[in-house]
């Protein structure tokens, strides 16, 4: 999937180290082309060099990095808008893990999930329990903002029903105000709860899209829904949804077998004999 990044700039990335690199930081032996060490997740010489620090620094997704998580959870609080905008803008884009310059874009989900990837595979078991560790850490922090904001708002609207039975004149209108900012920051935490879910959803997803990957490549290209469903130990219609975002109809490919199971091909990893068409 290497050729769904679009560097930035118009870099281009070196060739990948021929021969296995000791990492300086554990001394595990990192295997030719690796981009990281899998021992301590350290960048291999391999790397090619950000064009903005110098350094040999993996391109990341852009809201993998704590400050862009906590810009749109941010601007998700100021009205909801401003929070879908920033995404949308960025959703796509890889930056440099050390200094975070634009490093491109990538063109799949896939790829996405994949630059996010860190140190070695994890197996299929571990990505779904780090999955649902994100989607409950999303889960709780949102309703930690969710309910401090109805406090907020109920807290509000007692002031609003003292402020207009026993308060008069400068005293009213600097109790309405209160009220007005009340309301408005209820909202604001609100709306940035769903943001901070959705965010923690989206990494959850993109972990079982890496687990999917790395299933695919153990079965040379070729993945049954009920191979996938089974490995991930998920109900199929919950891992169908995530294949069938990555069938753009070139390089991974939708099929139906005799009997009548989805199969998905990546091209990238089948084996060339499974690629020609039959006959």
């Amino acid at each position: 999937m290497a050729d769904s990044i679009v560097p930035a700039g118009g870099s281009t990335v070196p060739p990948a180290i021929s021969k296995t690199e000791i990492c300086g930081v554990c001394g595990t032996e990192i295997p030719p082309g690796r981009e990281r060490c899998p021992g301590c997740g350290k960048p291999s010489a391999s790397l090619e060099r950000c064009p903005h620090c110098n350094n040999p620094s993996p391109a990341v997704p852009y809201f993998s990095r704590s400050g862009a998580g906590c810009m749109v959870t941010l601007l998700y609080g100021l009205g909801g808008f401003p929070g879908v905008a920033y995404r949308k803008a960025h959703e796509n884009e890889l930056v440099c893990e050390l200094c975070g310059g634009h490093r491109g874009f990538v063109t799949s989900p896939l790829a996405l999930a994949d630059a996010g990837r860190r140190g070695a595979p994890a197996t299929p078991d571990q990505a779904m329990q780090r999955a649902a560790q994100l989607e409950a850490m999303g889960d709780g922090r949102s309703f930690g903002l969710k309910g401090l904001g109805v406090t907020i708002g109920v807290f509000s609207l007692a002031l609003l029903l003292i402020a207009l039975f026993f308060t008069s004149g400068w005293f009213f209108v600097g109790g309405l105000l209160t009220v007005l900012a009340g309301l408005f920051t209820a909202g604001a935490l609100f709306v940035a709860g769903r943001g901070i879910k959705k965010r923690y959803r989206s990494e959850a997803d993109n972990t079982r899209l890496r687990a999917l990957a790395d299933l695919a490549k153990e079965k040379n290209g070729v993945l049954r829904l009920d191979a996938a469903a089974e490995a991930l130990r998920l109900p199929p219609p919950q891992v169908e949804p995530l294949l069938s975002s990555l069938v753009d109809g070139t390089r991974i490919k939708l099929d139906v077998d005799d009997d009548g199971v989805l199969v998905y091909k990546f091209v990238d990893w089948m084996k060339p004999e499974k690629q020609l068409p039959p006959g």
